[in-house]
C-alpha cells in the first residue's frame, strides 16, 4: 500500500523515515529503485521490509507527482 501525500506525519517521524532510507541505500549500495516498507508506532518507526527494485507503485506515483521515477 502507498500513501501519497502522507498521513499525519510529524517532523521527527520524517526524519527518521529519511535518515533509515539513505543510510539503508548507501549500506546495499542501491543504484536505482528501493522499495523499503515502514511502520510507525508514535515516534518509533520500524522498518519491516527492503527490496532492491522497482514495485508496481512506482509508476502510479510517478504518474500523481508529475515525476519521471522511471
Amino acid at each position: 500500500m502507498a500513501c501519497y501525500p502522507y498521513a499525519n506525519l510529524n517532523d521527527v517521524q520524517i526524519k527518521k523515515i529519511v535518515e533509515y532510507s539513505k543510510k539503508i541505500a548507501l549500506y546495499l549500495n542501491i543504484k536505482g529503485h528501493i522499495n523499503i516498507q515502514y511502520v510507525i508506532s508514535g515516534d518509533d518507526v520500524f522498518v519491516i521490509e527492503v527490496n532492491p527494485r522497482a514495485s508496481r507503485t512506482v509508476p502510479i506515483i510517478s504518474k500523481v507527482t508529475g515525476v519521471n521515477m522511471i
